[in-house]
């Protein structure tokens, strides 16, 4: 990201607010007991997508690789991997933002929406 591409004044409280968001979600997480660890699986699945789906966008944002072939993986991650993760990706989104769209692209988006 350039200086092509700023944060806007309203994106950079929402990345922050994206944060701290997850990490109050982890850290109640951390402090289950191991048994219903097991039972919040598919709350770890749908974190992992998340985090796979800001990745793969990040991607696309920093012209670097795609990370996956899909955004969807088989198996809960570990989630002290998974809280680690999406920290560091949250971080890279504080840091860089994402790319103000230009006016074709917005209109794009805006006649789809009417179609």
């Amino acid at each position: 990201m350039g200086p092509q591409s700023p944060l806007s004044g309203t994106r950079k409280p929402l990345f922050a607010h994206k944060s701290w968001a997850n990490e109050e979600l982890f850290a109640v997480l951390a402090a289950l007991p191991p048994e219903p660890l097991r039972r919040i699986e598919p709350c770890l699945r749908t974190l992992h997508h998340v985090y796979m789906v800001d990745r793969i966008f990040r991607a696309h944002f920093a012209a670097e690789p795609r990370p996956y072939d899909a955004a969807n993986a088989t198996q809960a991650p570990d989630l002290v991997w998974l809280r680690q993760a999406v920290a560091e990706t949250d971080a890279w989104y504080e840091k860089h933002g994402v790319p103000a769209p230009d006016a074709a692209a917005a209109q794009d988006h805006l006649d789809w929406r009417r179609s």
